[in-house]
């Protein structure tokens, strides 16, 4: 198509969405208008770069409908639409996105349209709108002044927590800060195109949720979803920290470059290996069949992310040249309460765990520099699935502490198998697993010890230990180097039947980087591999379509078929390292004289000798080791203890 086909072409798109909407004169193809609505702007919003780049071509019929579309959205979200905000996800509240770009759009309006009659109702209430989109606790008390009102006159609850954890669609959701963010650098290029000051409640808390995103992000742009997702990896959220970068460049003077670029390679390697020019083709086949309309969102959301860049960078070419105004390191912790999450990030080793997890809980033990190797599902928990075609982990209490350089946790969670074939058979809980995790002070090692049985008599279809995932898709070739048994093997990534490699000994080694070995309760590992991408999406539709990423998985015990299980059996019980860098070093389990109490002796990578233990008991306990003292451990209790 030549450029005047092309602009042709988005004329004509634009007027089919302006004359569909409400507020317009024909219907969709679906028989319906479209609009008003809490998730209407949000289409507004990301399109408006493109309207504004197709400005000197507009019809005055063009632009009249335009202002007759944006005037009902924000009359309806004035009149209609109630701002609301509450930290738990769970309790349908949670709203810092949608409070986001329904401010936008108001803001918007009355920036295009400053002759509007209700125009300062609309400034009003976009205020309102965008200072409950990242808010936190300290809002309700806070006098500082926005707008000539004290922050707190306009403060409706807290999305967030004190830490700028978001608890949204019920986890700890990296992926819709960004989202949060990107409908910020929207607007706020909207007003730097008409020369315009944006509202200084856009901004509100932006640096602060910056520091986090930046440390949940590899060097080359992927963000590190520690607390998981339900939904197609290195998509959608992943899709929208480009318009992020650049208002971070351009508000806060960000060197946000390197960043960019590595995303960017990224979507090139993908697009590349699609025969058809499309950028998830290939990746994304069973959604092409099964969903349609899902496909073409994600097609959606890469293309207009990728041209809000384009044309940014070709209007802006030189964004900000002050000095950053905000320091955001790459390294360092951050722990969260409510999510039960904890991470340390250095130079060598990326260590996270949070129960509160989309797949939950899920930890990460990773080279800092290697983002392909990052995987959440249930990572490093383990899997046990029943018969039912849903299984999940229902956390039930857990322990934490963050400590410089490090983090210690343990918990108690119930695995659950739901809908099963048989008429009228009840959901049920299959096991009860005890998990505690050492992140060490060494930036190299993580300690795990797991624990699980069955509460009844019961078949299960899939029982694995251990669980560590390696992603072996196209970002890294498909192919994956491990070593074990004295030599390295090369295992391809897109396989089309399931296999189990099975590895002797209890330690491996991938990519001559991460180290696994057994402790205890381990004698020997498989890698396996289902023979399809395995990694789905989660939630209402999981098990039925959605997979999108082949993953290699560590593990032990691997048990992949129906098996019969009697009362109160062990599943597993067991304790493995992970360590960055180096191998594991001098690591043996120590007696304790009570089989709940669980101790193991390491040696880190900074040369010291760490001594490791967790009470997986009901109640209190005392420990006999000399090492560890005479003293008594109550349910869930870590000790670490290091010797100089």
């Amino acid at each position: 198509m030549s450029r005047g086909q092309l602009r042709d072409y988005a004329l004509r798109l634009l007027r089919f969405s302006l004359r569909t909407h409400s507020a317009g004169t024909e219907k969709a193809l679906d028989g319906e208008s479209w609009g008003l609505t809490w998730i209407s702007p949000l289409c507004i919003e990301r399109m408006m770069h493109g309207v504004e780049a197709l400005d000197e071509y507009l019809t005055p019929d063009d632009r009249e409908a335009l202002k007759n579309m944006l005037l009902a959205e924000s009359d309806w979200h004035l009149d209609s639409y109630e701002v609301v905000a509450e930290i738990d996800g769970t309790k349908g509240k949670n709203k810092p996105e949608s409070n986001i770009w329904n401010g936008c759009v108001l803001f918007r309006t009355a920036m295009m349209y400053p002759d509007a009659p209700r125009r300062n109702e609309y400034l009003e209430k976009a205020n309102s709108f965008l200072l409950n989109g990242i808010s936190v606790p300290a809002d309700a008390e806070s006098m500082t002044l926005i707008d000539g009102k004290p922050l707190k006159e306009r403060h409706i609850g807290p999305n967030f927590t004190e830490n700028y954890g978001l608890h949204h669609h019920g986890y700890l959701n990296v992926g819709y800060m960004v989202i949060c963010m990107s409908n910020i650098a929207m607007l706020h290029f909207s007003c730097k195109s008409r020369g315009l000051a944006a509202p200084e409640a856009l901004y509100h808390h932006v640096p602060e949720l910056w520091r986090l995103i930046k440390l949940c992000t590899f060097s080359d742009g992927r963000l590190w979803r520690i607390g998981g997702d339900t939904r197609v990896r290195y998509c959608y959220c992943q899709d929208y920290t480009i318009p992020m970068w650049l208002l971070m460049k351009d508000k806060y003077g960000e060197d946000t470059r390197a960043l960019e670029e590595g995303w960017l390679k990224q979507v090139a390697l993908e697009q590349h290996g699609n025969a058809d020019g499309s950028f998830l083709g290939s990746r994304l086949a069973e959604f092409k069949d099964k969903s349609p309309l899902y496909f073409q969102r994600l097609e959606g959301d890469r293309a207009v992310t990728l041209s809000m860049g384009a044309y940014w960078r070709r209007k802006y070419n030189d964004f900000a040249a002050a000095a950053p105004l905000v320091s955001a390191p790459a390294c360092g912790g951050w722990n969260d309460l409510f999510h039960g999450a904890m991470l340390e990030k250095g130079h060598r080793r990326a260590a996270s765990w949070v129960w509160k997890a989309a797949q939950r809980p899920a930890g990460m033990c990773l080279p800092a520099a290697d983002s392909g190797m990052a995987e959440w599902r249930w990572n490093m928990t383990g899997e046990i699935s029943g018969l039912g075609l849903i299984n999940y982990a229902d956390v039930t209490e857990y322990r934490d502490t963050k400590f410089p350089g490090g983090f210690k946790t343990a918990g108690r969670l119930e695995w659950h198998s739901d809908s099963h074939l048989a008429e009228g058979q009840a959901d049920e809980i299959t096991a009860r697993e005890d998990i505690a995790v050492f992140a060490l002070p060494d930036d190299a090692t993580m300690v795990v010890f797991q624990r699980a049985k069955t509460l009844n008599r019961i078949i299960l279809k899939r029982v694995k230990g251990l669980f560590y995932n390696v992603p072996n898709d196209l970002f890294n070739g498909y192919s994956r180097n491990y070593g074990f048994d004295g030599r390295t093997v090369s295992i391809e990534g897109a396989v089309k039947q399931q296999e189990t490699v099975a590895v002797a000994g209890n330690a491996i080694t991938i990519e001559n980087q991460t180290h696994i070995a057994g402790i205890y309760g381990i004698d020997g590992l498989a890698i396996h591999r289902p023979g399809c991408r395995q990694v789905e999406v989660f939630g209402n539709s999981y098990g039925r379509a959605g997979r999108n990423l082949y993953c290699d998985e560590i593990c032990h015990p691997c048990i992949t078929g129906n098996r019969e299980y009697p009362a109160h059996a062990f599943l597993f019980d067991q304790a493995f390292a992970v360590s960055i860098g180096g191998g594991v070093n001098a690591a043996q389990p120590l007696e304790t004289g009570n089989d709940e109490l669980k101790a193991v002796k390491i040696k880190g990578a900074d040369g010291k000798i760490h001594i490791l233990a967790v009470n997986f008991a009901a109640s209190a306990v005392s420990c006999s080791n000399p090492v560890i003292g005479a003293k008594e451990l109550s349910p869930l209790e870590t000790v670490l203890i290091t010797l100089q």
